[in-house]
């Protein structure tokens, strides 16, 4: 083989070598995130003139004089099956309330999403929708991104993924003058731990620890959500504290925190 053979061969393989990493790095999450972005402020626009209202009454407390609420949503409906989509929130006076990423449990529930009767819309842009047939669903709000216009500041904006160990399954992100700092255990139920230092480490008294049941995958990735009792990591691995998933699966128990019963959604998918 002469030498130009061997250039050019080589070099073939490091495209096809190239060409095979960023399909393995292209996760779910990133993936729609990325090609969100560039297009958040013309999906406003479009929000601001498409969105559905919805409006209730709210009672602090359970009693006391109503409260009223006024929220619109629209969503980019996806042509795949991403578990992510970009999606907003208006509040009154189309006031910007979350433009950013949705996760679904299951993810035909999306192309239904500016069609289905809403059930709840929160201040955090959560959004519950009931299909005339079928169970209700929710779609929560798990990843902001920055468009002009917006009052609100979130610690995890749009694609930061913070500092990831794959060794240890460890994500930290930077915030104030501290990391909110994240462990996955290996395993099925799993040991998530968390903390909030100003250095990274595992402090008894800065952090907390709770066995967690996986949902979708477990492949080691970073957290990029964390809410109540519900974990979402880069590659759509869903987690959820089996204290609450026990008590939501086996009981008429209902959370205050509307878009928490989304985990109402995986009881038939306990394993």
């Amino acid at each position: 083989m002469g030498g130009l053979q061997k250039a050019t061969l080589r070099y073939l393989l490091i495209c096809m070598l190239v060409a095979w990493c960023g399909v393995v790095q292209a996760s779910d999450f990133l993936r729609v995130c990325q090609s969100s972005m560039p297009k958040a402020e013309s999906f406003l626009v479009d929000c601001r003139h498409n969105a559905r209202p919805f409006k209730r009454y709210f009672y602090p407390g359970g009693r006391g004089a109503p409260v009223p609420e006024e929220h619109a949503a629209w969503f980019d409906l996806p042509d795949g099956d991403s578990h992510f989509a970009m999606g907003c929130v208006l509040g009154p006076k189309g006031r910007i309330d979350f433009v950013g990423l949705y996760f679904a449990f299951k993810p035909p529930n999306f192309r239904i999403a500016n069609s289905t009767p809403f059930t709840f819309i929160d201040f955090q842009g959560n959004v519950g929708l009931r299909p005339s047939q079928g169970a209700p669903f929710t779609l929560l709000a798990v990843r902001q991104l920055r468009v002009a216009g917006q009052d609100r500041i979130f610690t995890y904006p749009d694609c930061e993924t913070g500092q990831y160990d794959a060794t240890i399954n460890q994500t930290v992100y930077k915030s104030g003058i501290g990391f909110h700092i994240m462990k996955l255990e290996d395993g099925n139920p799993t040991i998530i731990t968390f903390c909030i230092d100003r250095e990274i480490r595992y402090l008894k008294t800065e952090c907390s620890d709770n066995r967690y049941r996986s949902f979708l995958n477990a492949l080691r990735a970073p957290i990029i959500y964390h809410e109540a009792s519900i974990v979402i990591t880069e590659e759509s691995g869903l987690y959820i504290e089996e204290g609450i998933l026990k008590k939501m699966c086996e009981t008429s128990f209902r959370s205050a925190r509307e878009y928490v019963n989304i985990i109402v959604e995986l009881c038939d998918a306990r394993r």
